[in-house]
């Protein structure tokens, strides 16, 4: 068990709490921050397991990763400004 393992277990842990808040949340605005933490996490979890295994072809998808955050923040936002003028 290495130093990585505990950082990557709390990162599940808080993506699945997040992947509850996506499900349950009872506005769009909880799912909308449900959704950001969960790909938050991926990211790194992502960057965490890369250094884990010592293999930086996984920082790629860090940036990808990263550029989907940003598109789904920048959608999310629009969605929730959309919502809000009806």
């Amino acid at each position: 068990m290495t130093a990585l393992d505990v950082p990557l277990a709390i990162l599940a842990a808080a993506f699945l709490l997040a992947l509850l808040r996506v499900a349950v949340g009872p506005s769009l605005a909880d799912r909308a921050v449900g959704t950001e933490v969960c790909l938050v996490t991926v990211a790194g979890g992502i960057a965490l397991l890369s250094a884990r295994l010592d293999a930086t072809h996984f920082l790629d998808a860090v940036v990808v990763a990263a550029l989907l955050q940003f598109i789904a923040t920048v959608a999310l936002g629009r969605l929730l400004q959309r919502k809000e003028g009806e």
